[in-house]
């Protein structure tokens, strides 16, 4: 039987998780790991995968997550665990993960204005987050029918009310980037990640091709300048690339939250 994994766990908010894991030097042929959190089966992953993503955790909450290692022939591992002291909740949370977004997914030619404050989205398709195509669950499938030429990126929308921005320090945007991802707030760029620099358009491709797993468990880090946000309506915009059009799979999520101020 392969050996106990050797199990780590970190808090990325008060409400979600990462869960690594890595197989002993000896351990071969594992066909999958079975990952539990407080004694109920939470996941049942490949032998290549290492990593996963919890949410909807409660703050201020302690969790006992266990992997077990499966061998090529059944045979299993003792459970390797860890344990969790999710932090108190002191964020605001703007946009949560799992959201509803305007969306579209075709090979036209960006709108100059589609990511700012103004652009009229109301012919874009709308639906909750994760939204993506290809293997994996999504709450809103983008390509449920073939499309030819395929198209190679997609952006997504959402306009949110900010009361008073002084109350909101230190914004941060996090974003689910497969493959490539780029993300405007007001119209301006706030960051990107596997993309080349300069111009991009809807045919830009992505410099990496991470896979949809990866970028749901590593999710990429923005910062917001608080100037950029404004009392009233503020529009995110983010336009996800593929590495190369017959890439398997594309996928995106994001949140905004900020540290409460006063």
């Amino acid at each position: 039987a392969p050996a106990a994994p050797q199990v780590s766990v970190e808090a990325n908010s008060p409400t979600t998780a990462t869960i690594s894991w890595l197989a002993d030097e000896g351990s071969v042929g594992i066909s999958k790991y079975l990952l539990s959190r407080d004694g109920e089966q939470l996941a049942e992953l490949g032998g290549d995968e290492l990593t996963y993503l919890d949410e909807g955790l409660s703050p201020e909450t302690s969790y006992e997550y266990a992997v077990v290692a499966v061998g090529e022939f059944g045979r299993s591992s003792d459970a390797g665990s860890a344990t969790l002291n999710t932090p108190a909740d002191t964020t605001k949370t703007v946009i949560g993960l799992g959201s509803t977004w305007s969306w579209r997914y075709d090979s036209a030619a960006w709108d100059p204005t589609w990511n700012t404050v103004g652009f009229d989205d109301s012919t874009w398709a709308s639906g909750e987050a994760p939204l993506g195509r290809g293997p994996g669950t999504w709450a809103t499938n983008i390509m449920p029918d073939t499309l030819s030429p395929v198209p190679l990126s997609a952006q997504f929308r959402q306009v949110v009310q900010v009361e008073d921005p002084a109350q909101l320090g230190s914004p941060m945007i996090k974003v689910r980037a497969d493959d490539g991802v780029v993300v405007y707030v007001n119209g301006q760029e706030v960051g990107r990640k596997n993309l080349p620099s300069g111009t991009l358009g809807q045919n830009s491709y992505a410099t990496a091709a991470p896979r949809a797993s990866a970028a749901a468990a590593n999710l990429s880090e923005f910062e917001v300048p608080a100037a950029l946000l404004q009392a009233g309506e503020n529009t995110v915009a983010v336009s996800i690339h593929g590495n190369y059009r017959g890439t398997t799979d594309l996928s995106y999520d994001l949140s905004l939250t900020a540290d409460l101020q006063g």
